[in-house]
């Protein structure tokens, strides 16, 4: 039986442009990291307040 999944975290990551990028950050089912980073910059707007909620919870 494979391992149940962590739930997707949004974590912001530092890029090679020197601005930080936003990225979900999951597991698949073998243990694997994906790491899928966001361009959307609506999401950008709104992780300020994203990170609040995740540290309240």
């Amino acid at each position: 039986m494979p391992p149940i999944a962590p739930p997707i975290k949004l974590a912001k990551i530092p890029y090679h442009s020197g601005y930080d990028k936003l990225a979900y950050i999951s597991f698949n089912a073998s243990g694997k990291i994906i790491v899928k980073i966001i361009n959307d910059p609506i999401i950008h707007l709104i992780y300020p307040f994203l990170s609040i909620l995740d540290y309240l919870l």
